[in-house]
């Protein structure tokens, strides 16, 4: 049985005002008298990053495979020049380490702030015995389901000859199912994840190819009517996805017609609208739904050790009924998520 489970003095100064600058005693500006600020840490990581992690193996199933999270962070290193540890604190949603629009299944906290300490020429982080939840087979979540305790071990590449800084690693879990977990039969299991990280990127990067194979994978956002995946349920949604080039952007295939891609202020985004079946048990009632498939905000934001794009966005999966299948009581239903995209090479 395969379950988951998802980790998150003050001195007074004599002067003039002239012209709107403050000139002290010995006649200099406040500016010229000021510090210059220390020049940035370059040997190692600093700043807003975005951190991606990839299911590589896992020992009670060779299923989901490719199955990825997303993290912000920010970096501080702990010395103004070498290699030290680096203070890590959430820069994500609402306190948080996760990315806006991505629930989780475990109740929204505060990230707490940790240490990649500097070891064996490279950063580790080992965290503590902690309660999350379990995902039951059938999407049941159950709430501190698992104990587990993982290790982190990361290298940092400075950027160079036009290539962005990298943040590359391994990440390794132990999870144990305890009370609830025990009696939901959540398996016990240890699984080893591919870890990049980049710098925040504020923009979309219009240059990046996008072209090839995908493993996606939904963190949901919301299913209506509610019941069959419940917010933050994570797992492979397509296997594989296929980006390709199509003047001026890209077309994506999802359950449906490939996508047309154009690029946007927060991303590549596109939408497909067919006709589709409702069928009510007594009957299909043709052209009963319509079938409408949405992608939003996608754009790279790491990249694998071999330089392809991991990408993240929006999707969605919606069957509205038309006027004809309203009127046969055909529902409607859909699927909003938080979407990535793993290339299928680096799985």
């Amino acid at each position: 049985m395969r379950t988951n489970v998802a980790r998150d003095g003050a001195g007074l100064v004599l002067g003039v005002l002239l012209a709107g600058t403050v000139l002290t005693a010995a006649g200099c500006t406040d500016e010229e008298r000021k510090p210059a600020d220390p020049a940035p840490n370059t040997a190692q990581p600093s700043g807003s990053w975005t951190v991606v992690r990839w299911l590589k193996s896992r020992s009670d199933t060779e299923a989901g495979h490719g199955e990825a999270l997303e993290r912000r962070l920010t970096l501080t290193p702990s010395c103004g020049a070498g290699r030290c540890d680096i203070a890590v604190k959430p820069d994500g949603a609402n306190g948080t380490y996760l990315p806006e629009g991505y629930a989780s299944p475990d109740p929204p906290k505060a990230g707490a702030p940790y240490t990649l300490s500097w070891k064996d020429g490279g950063y580790e982080h080992v965290d503590p015995a902690s309660l999350v939840s379990c995902t039951a087979v059938g999407g049941t979540v159950v709430p501190d389901g698992y104990e587990v305790t993982s290790t982190t071990t990361l290298t940092f590449t400075p950027p160079k000859d036009g290539k962005p800084a990298a943040l590359r690693g391994t990440y390794k879990d132990r999870a144990k199912g305890v009370g609830p977990g025990i009696a939901a039969k959540c398996t016990d299991f240890d699984s080893e994840w591919e870890v990049a990280g980049a710098p925040t990127r504020a923009a979309l990067d219009e240059a990046v190819d996008l072209a090839g194979k995908y493993v996606v994978t939904e963190v949901v956002q919301a299913v209506e009517p509610p019941g069959a995946r419940p917010p933050g349920y994570s797992g492979n949604l397509f296997d594989p996805a296929v980006v390709a080039k199509a003047a001026p952007g890209w077309t994506v295939t999802g359950t449906g017609p490939p996508a047309t891609l154009t690029a946007g202020a927060g991303g590549w985004g596109g939408e497909t609208s067919t006709p589709m079946a409702c069928n009510l048990g007594a009957g299909d009632i043709a052209g009963g739904f319509t079938r409408v498939e949405t992608w939003s905000r996608l754009r790279p934001v790491v990249s694998t050790a071999q330089g392809a794009p991991v990408l993240t966005g929006r999707w969605s999966l919606r069957f509205v009924p038309t006027p004809a299948g309203a009127a046969a009581g055909c529902a409607a239903s859909s699927n909003t998520g938080y979407v990535l995209f793993v290339p299928a090479g680096a799985v």
